[in-house]
């Protein structure tokens, strides 16, 4: 489960994030585990325009690649569908989760929203998936306990647009004029 999800491409998280895995897989393999339950993120599809309300796990992979963490995610996806291919003996699932979020979650989006006043977009309001931490470790328990192999996206079964999920977090969305932010 870890992964560092800085945002700005580094050695050491290349290292841990892609490296890590490989290696992991690898050792996997060599030891015979049957299956293998990897975290990934809704992140890899991106948030494309082009995109649908809700996307199926087949979606290409369009995530931001100038982002660290998408970035590696992406590349550990494309590699984890390689070995897999590699090694038909052993189960492999990917879970994209949602957005985490809840009381002990440290995430980009739970700190952008944890100020009182929170800037936003002038007319933008996107609507956002989320995934209550508790979910999202029933959903590794239940792929670790049940061995499904594939790629499964976890989420909520509704969104919520942006304001709302700030104002559930007690917070006041500021808008702020484009040219501003840019």
């Amino acid at each position: 489960l870890e992964f560092d999800e800085r945002s700005r491409p580094s050695e050491a998280a290349f290292d841990l994030n892609v490296m890590g895995t490989m290696r992991l897989f690898g050792a996997a393999a060599q030891a015979g585990v049957r299956h293998l339950v990897w975290r990934s993120s809704t992140a890899v599809y991106g948030a494309q325009a082009s995109n649908p309300a809700f996307l199926p796990e087949s979606w290409p992979l369009n995530g931001n690649k100038q982002h660290g963490g998408v970035r590696y995610a992406i590349e550990i996806e494309e590699f984890a569908a390689g070995f897999a291919q590699q090694n038909p003996e052993m189960g492999v699932t990917i879970l994209r989760l949602a957005n985490v979020m809840g009381p002990t979650v440290n995430s980009p989006l739970g700190r952008y929203i944890a100020p009182k006043f929170v800037p936003v977009l002038l007319g933008f309001n996107p609507v956002l998936q989320l995934l209550h931490e508790d979910d999202a470790v029933e959903a590794l328990v239940h792929a670790c306990l049940n061995a499904p192999a594939g790629v499964f996206n976890i989420g909520a079964a509704d969104v919520l647009p942006l304001a709302k999920i700030i104002r559930l977090a007690q917070g006041q969305d500021v808008p702020v004029l484009h040219p501003l932010v840019y």
